[in-house]
């Protein structure tokens, strides 16, 4: 409803109120119009009228179902807006959002249009759940979501019990990928933290006319440039990447990385130089080992 005043009336068991704070905290940062209790009644307002009056002026509902099921006005909430859009008055979207701990094997008691509608599961925080916050968003917007594929290894390896060890100077590497995402500050895309999403959509690009041949990474000393590349994006890297690191100094670089493409690449020509080696895998990329995509 492009004059409705809210874009999605939130629906929750008050058992489940930090969880549908988090929904509503991550709204209003991506800029939804929402019907949040807290944060739309007026101190003083009859909140049984408020609901009856605004139900009906949002374009959707977002239905949140926990591990302590429905609550009494939860449950009035659900007809009100299944009657929305059974009754065909209007184009509203009703949308059920298992939360974490919950599971379909128990939602037997909610209505039986509700669950035979399409779900939104949540295995997390919205924070940390991008799968199912882009379903939910795709829901509002009334967009397919497309397919999503499930996280790679080096996501859901992840333990938040694990114990973080600084190093000081030294940076993080490639062992510490299952945990190093989670320091790494900033939104999320499809998982991953958007810096390391930039840089890794731009290395698995195979198209000649879209690839980039020259990035650069820039920051002082001691900020972390050398952590985000070992332990966040080399790991993260499709298997047709084949990564090779080098660490710069002042005398051997040239030779250092030299050495290392002819032993990632054996067929390379033992005595070409380097600016020859690089020659060579570009204009023979057979050369190369591992097939493209």
């Amino acid at each position: 409803m492009g004059n409705s005043p809210w874009q999605i009336f939130l629906s929750y068991n008050r058992a489940d109120a930090d969880f549908v704070r988090a929904v509503a905290a991550r709204l209003h940062r991506d800029g939804v119009r929402f019907w949040f209790d807290e944060a739309t009644l007026k101190p003083g307002e009859p909140w049984q009228r408020a609901i009856q009056r605004d139900l009906p002026r949002c374009g959707a509902c977002a239905v949140f179902l926990g591990p302590s099921g429905l609550g009494p006005w939860h449950e009035l909430e659900i007809y009100a807006a299944l009657s929305q859009q059974i009754g065909a008055r209007r184009d509203v979207c009703v949308i059920p959002v298992l939360l974490p701990g919950a599971s379909r094997d128990n939602a037997q008691n909610v209505p039986l249009f509700l669950q035979q509608l399409t779900w939104v599961e949540f295995k997390d925080t919205p924070e940390r759940d991008d799968a199912a916050w882009h379903r939910l968003r795709c829901g509002i917007d009334g967009k397919e979501p497309g397919f999503v594929p499930p996280p790679p290894a080096f996501l859901t390896a992840a333990d938040p019990q694990v114990k973080i060890v600084p190093r000081g100077l030294r940076s993080f590497d490639e062992q510490d990928h299952a945990w190093y995402l989670r320091l790494v500050p900033g939104p999320r895309d499809r998982g991953l933290p958007s810096a390391i999403r930039f840089w890794k959509d731009r290395l698995e690009r195979v198209d000649p006319d879209d690839t980039s041949k020259v990035g650069l990474l820039y920051g002082p000393s001691g900020c972390g440039k050398s952590s985000l590349i070992k332990a966040g994006l080399i790991p993260a890297l499709a298997e047709f990447v084949l990564p090779i690191y080098v660490e710069a100094t002042a005398q051997d670089t040239e030779a250092t990385l030299l050495r290392k493409l002819r032993q990632a690449f054996p067929d390379l020509p033992a005595d070409a130089s380097l600016s020859q080696t690089l020659a060579a895998l570009c204009q023979q990329p057979a050369l190369a080992a591992g097939p493209l995509p």
